[in-house]
Formats: structure tokens, C-alpha cells, sequence
């Protein structure tokens, strides 16, 4: 995660013995990232954007 440090700010990390998770935020947009680093040979990304009603129908909010 070295690379991406010069755009985000370190917040915590929690560490337990078969992971461990680090939280960025993003000078630019203050999105916030968690990095979990796994020990196995596993790739998998997943992404969740949080996105604001903007009335309560019940509809769904999608991008």
C-alpha cells in the first residue's frame, strides 16, 4: 500500500492472527478504503459506493 499513501491519509489498522485490515481516506474525495491482507493466494475485489436518496418512495438508489 506504499504507493498509494501520497493520496491517503492512514486512519487504523486491526490486526488478528490470519488477517490484517488497514482504513485510508482519500485527501481528495474522503472516500474511505479498508485494505485486507490475507496470507493465501486469494484475489478478490469488492466495492461499495454509498449513495444518498433523494426521496422515500422505497425505491431503490442505484448508480
Amino acid at each position: 500500500m506504499a504507493g498509494i499513501q501520497s493520496n491517503f491519509d492512514f486512519l487504523s489498522s486491526y490486526c488478528e492472527p490470519t488477517f490484517n485490515i488497514e482504513k485510508y481516506q482519500s485527501k481528495q474525495t474522503g472516500m474511505k478504503l479498508y485494505h485486507i491482507n490475507v496470507p493465501l493466494p486469494l484475489i478478490k475485489l469488492e466495492i461499495c459506493v454509498q449513495t444518498k436518496p433523494y426521496d422515500d418512495t422505497g425505491c431503490a438508489h442505484t448508480l
